[in-house]
This record gives structure tokens, sequence and C-alpha cells, in this order.
């Protein structure tokens, strides 16, 4: 059975993040947010291999996450740890 690791982002990502759609990014066009989200990627593959999360589940309004520095709808995003 295979490691995951969950984390928390902002839920705007989630169509990015789960199908590589990045469309949502050219609506309001936020540079920062984007930066944050390609962060969010380069960490995930660095530390576990892996930056296509397997599960996602809404969960509501938080100030932050792991990922994503504003205060915002957010959720958990569950990935395989494929890095051993």
């Amino acid at each position: 059975m295979k490691n995951t690791i969950k984390f928390t982002a902002p839920s705007h990502w989630a169509s990015a993040l789960i199908n590589g759609d990045e469309s949502a990014f050219d609506y309001h066009e936020d540079e920062k947010d984007f930066a944050e989200y390609e962060e969010c990627l380069a960490s995930l593959v660095a530390n576990y291999g892996n930056a296509m999360p397997v599960d996602c589940t809404h969960l509501g309004f938080k100030r932050s996450g792991d990922f994503g520095s504003l205060a915002g709808d957010y959720a958990d995003y569950t990935v395989f740890d494929e890095s051993k």
C-alpha cells in the first residue's frame, strides 16, 4: 500500500492540481497566487516525487493553508508519496 501525504491549499487550485487545467488563473490574473501555486508544485515534486492529487476535500474558509497565503476557501488535497 502506498503512503499518502495531505496538504492544504486554496480550493480554486483544484482544477489545476487535479486536472492540469490552469485556466482559472487567467480570470483573476493574480501573479502572487500563481507563483504560490507553482511553488506548491515544485515542493510536492521535490519532497514526494509527485504533484498529482488523488483526492480533495473542501474545508471552507481559512486564513491560510500549507500553500497559499490569502484568506479564502481551502481544501485538503491528498497525493501519493512516491519519494521512496
